[in-house]
């Protein structure tokens, strides 16, 4: 009994060992996956807030408006980053990088880096994306009536940190909670079957080992022949060495 409950115990433990790394990797998966999520959700949020100011631009430049007369420009990028409290800035520049309309008051007429540039007056369908020292950015081109390309516009805005990923990991739980308490009632049932299944062979050995399963047998069976056989031939032996120490005691008389 004590080792049929040693070998359950050890089995136990095994088990859970297994099914702990199970969840610990299948949670790391998640969180990764969330997080991957997370970012492109974010990223397309404020990709919609960039189309839109470019869609509003356009409106008004498709109608034979210039870009830096474009009424309601600056009221325009003003309230869009008013509406999202992640943006940083947007500045609306013409085709030499002068910016037009910012929410920056000390922006406008100042010229945006020359790494932006090029690329931002060429991302006419996907906006170009980049980094800098304060967050990150998005721009694309702005095109009048003629398909010409005369300016750009860039909106920068806050890197996502640990605390925007903590804030989706607590609207979501509830789905990791689902996806762990899945995994351990199907780790715990695999392994409950397969314990049995050991614990079935183990008993029969037992049993075999401590005669059940002999004395379950019939008498006329192969195991009760050879059982015979073998203690007559125990007989034979015994009666030829006491027949060679009789003879011995006869020579030695």
């Amino acid at each position: 009994m004590t080792r049929r409950l040693s070998l359950g115990w050890r089995f136990a433990a095994m088990l859970g060992l297994l099914v702990a790394v199970a969840l610990a990797g299948s949670g790391g998966f998640w969180l990764s996956a969330l997080s991957r999520d997370s970012a492109a959700m974010r990223e397309s949020r404020f990709q919609f807030s960039l189309n839109s100011v470019r869609a509003a631009l356009e409106g008004g430049l498709h109608l034979g408006l210039l870009l830096p007369g474009l009424p309601g420009g600056q009221n325009l990028i003003d309230r869009r980053r008013a509406e999202e409290r992640d943006i940083l800035s947007i500045d609306v520049f013409d085709d030499a990088g002068r910016i037009l309309f910012s929410t920056d008051s000390g922006g406008v007429a100042a010229q945006v880096p020359e790494p932006w540039r090029a690329p931002c007056l060429a991302a006419r369908q996907n906006p170009w994306q980049s980094q800098d020292d304060i967050g990150a950015l998005q721009c694309l081109a702005l095109v009048n009536a003629f398909d010409k390309t005369v300016g750009g516009v860039v909106m920068r805005y806050r890197a996502a940190t640990r605390t925007d990923l903590l804030s989706a990991l607590l609207q979501r739980w509830h789905a990791g909670a689902a996806l762990w308490l899945a995994l351990l009632v199907v780790g715990g049932g695999l392994g409950w079957l397969a314990y049995r299944r050991v614990e079935r062979r183990l008993d029969a050995g037992r049993a075999a080992l401590m005669g059940e399963a002999s004395a379950a047998a019939t008498a006329d069976g192969p195991g009760q022949d050879v059982r015979r056989a073998l203690d007559a031939r125990e007989r034979e032996l015994d009666a030829a060495d006491r027949e060679a120490d009789r003879l011995d005691d006869l020579d030695l008389g």
